[in-house]
């Protein structure tokens, strides 16, 4: 990642093959997040859990943060600020194959689900490593400052 930019090689890869388990998730999930200037301005919590589909029992998750944008990176006050990071996920472990979801929160509150598939064996020219991807970009859904009346 460099400047906001994302490098992705493989994209939208839902089925990890695995030779055994228990076994690292060897993936890594990218993101990428709309701001309005002021939120933009902010640092956010991000949290990424890896749940059973079946039962949404907590297999693993990993912490982060996304913002601030520095404010000199934007470029056009009227558009969205965007924000990206790439989460890796190999301190998680699994231990069976299954359906699993990537749950995605930033400021406590769920944002998206993505669902995808671990299997045994590696399938014939598959990388040993894969890469999930959440796309299109979720607008992040913010507390907002404004009182109602």
């Amino acid at each position: 990642m460099r400047e906001g930019v994302l490098q992705i090689l493989g994209a939208g890869i839902n089925r990890i093959p695995m030779p055994n388990y228990p076994a690292p998730l060897q993936t890594t999930l990218a993101l990428r997040f709309e701001l309005d200037l002021h939120e933009g301005a902010k640092q956010h919590s991000l949290l990424v859990q890896i749940v059973s589909a079946s039962d949404d029992a907590v297999i693993g998750s990993v912490a982060g943060t996304i913002g601030p944008i520095a404010q000199e990176a934007v470029t056009d006050p009227d558009l969205p600020v965007q924000a990206v990071t790439a989460v890796q996920l190999s301190k998680i472990e699994i231990e069976a194959e299954g359906r699993y979801d990537a749950v995605i929160s930033v400021d406590d509150r769920e944002l998206r689900r993505v669902r995808f598939a671990v299997r045994s064996a590696a399938l014939p020219g598959s990388p040993p490593s894969a890469r999930i991807v959440a796309l299109p970009s979720q607008k992040a859904p913010v507390a907002s400052d404004k009182s109602s009346n």
